[in-house]
């Protein structure tokens, strides 16, 4: 870190407006913490991965309810020094914990372009709009969907599963379920997915209104693929039991076993045909598209990995 440049202190003042009173100085502190953190991926290497959180660490996160503002300096510092050490390690090359992606110096800087922008994209005539059309093009292209194909970005895959549990109730119930809820038709409704599946699955059909046990989480082969004699039996015995099977989700690789595209395969050569819809798994950015399958016959939609 900088240490001397760090010591500067940036001075705090009551004004009518949100800007600095010298922008000079906040200049020259923004170009501190962008060297530093240039300098913190860039030697990366030579930190350890993870290290552990020393109490004295815990304690300044355990304060009183600040009742004044503080300077930007002190808080910068109380930044590097309490909180960069210690995070999760994800940035580090030999980070082999979670799914967490390890960011790159470009994506920082993006970010630091966005939130000068502090953009909202929910409408009006401005360039951003027409940069997240442009990504969705270019995405469209990549990954071969239809011309007529559209998209929309969201916070993570967590969310574009829920999304896509949304868009297979709208296509089983019609869209007036999005006024009228799921009422009567929608209770008898099922989905099915495997017991190596990510748990928002189960939290998007709770948001969804159908409730979490209307998810039916199958066994798994050795291979930890979807066991699709099991999905079968099951099908079928919430068939014979009265319940509308309507939502397949399959997971190519999941966040306990690592990437894996074999997962679908069975279930596709055995289960499905015609349209598509594909969704991320958590801790990927692959895109939604839809499918509508056939099981035993009859036609319901599918949620199906890129």
């Amino acid at each position: 870190m900088t240490e001397v440049l760090r010591d500067r202190s940036l001075v705090s003042e009551s004004s009518e407006t949100l800007d600095p009173k010298n922008w000079d100085d906040i200049r020259a502190q923004g170009h501190r913490m962008l060297d530093d953190m240039i300098d913190y991926a860039a030697n990366i290497r030579a930190r350890p991965v993870w290290q552990p959180i020393p109490d004295e660490a815990r304690a300044r996160f355990r304060a009183e309810l600040p009742r004044e503002s503080s300077d930007l300096g002190e808080v910068y510092r109380e930044f590097a020094d309490f909180v960069l050490p210690y995070t999760t390690g994800n940035v580090h090359p030999g980070f082999m914990g979670w799914v967490h992606g390890g960011g790159s110096a470009v994506g920082m800087l993006a970010e630091m372009l966005a939130a000068g922008l502090n953009a909202n994209l929910g409408g009006r005539d401005h360039i951003p709009i027409a940069v997240e059309r442009q990504i969705v093009d270019w995405t469209r292209e990549m990954f071969g969907f239809p011309a007529e194909a559209s998209g929309i970005f969201v916070t993570g895959t967590s969310m574009a599963n829920l999304m896509a549990v949304l868009v297979a109730r709208t296509e089983t119930l019609g869209s007036s379920v999005r006024q009228r809820g799921i009422e009567d038709d929608g209770a008898s409704l099922v989905a099915y997915t495997s017991v190596a599946a990510h748990g928002c699955i189960s939290q998007a059909m709770d948001l969804a209104g159908f409730g979490s046990d209307a998810l039916r989480c199958v066994e798994v082969d050795s291979a930890h693929r979807i066991d699709v004699a099991a999905l079968r039996i099951r099908i079928a015995s919430d068939r014979a039991a009265g319940l509308k099977p309507f939502l397949v989700v399959g997971s190519a690789g999941t966040a306990r076993r690592g990437f894996g595209f074999t997962l679908m395969a069975p279930m596709a050569r055995s289960e499905c045909s015609h349209r598509r819809w594909r969704r991320g798994w958590p801790g990927s950015n692959a895109p939604i598209r839809s499918r509508s399958i056939s099981i035993n016959g009859d036609r319901c939609p599918m949620t199906r990995a890129s």
